[in-house]
């Protein structure tokens, strides 16, 4: 995929948790990236201010335009992937959630769309 850009071969989803922070460059964030149609996508949800973004990258490549109002059904489709990505049973899966300041317990999966 990388070195045949040009390729339609579907590709699968990407996704990330960032359960931590950084200095004041990151918060707490999960983010899956994902084709919908003929374009790509990206949603962020983000866990101190409760809130998902979405962008498609294939019109705005600088993640300018937060779409997540104008496209709703494309961001719940893609926050349901990233509760299935989260939730998943596997042996080996057992991702490390952001921990709530108000509570000191792990926020779990974001709320889907």
């Amino acid at each position: 995929m990388l070195r045949n850009t040009e390729s339609n071969e579907k590709r699968d989803p990407v996704f990330y948790l960032f359960p931590g922070y950084m200095d004041t460059r990151a918060e707490p964030t999960v983010v899956a990236i994902d084709d919908g149609g003929n374009k790509r996508y990206k949603v962020y949800y983000f866990y101190e201010s409760n809130a998902w973004e979405l962008y498609c990258l294939t019109d705005d490549p600088s993640e300018a335009n937060n779409l997540i109002d104008e496209e709703p059904g494309i961001a719940a489709a893609m926050s349901t992937k990233i509760h299935d990505w989260l939730t998943q049973e596997h042996p080996t899966w057992n991702p490390k959630f952001p921990i709530r300041k108000t509570s000191g317990e792990s926020a779990g999966p974001p709320p889907q769309l």
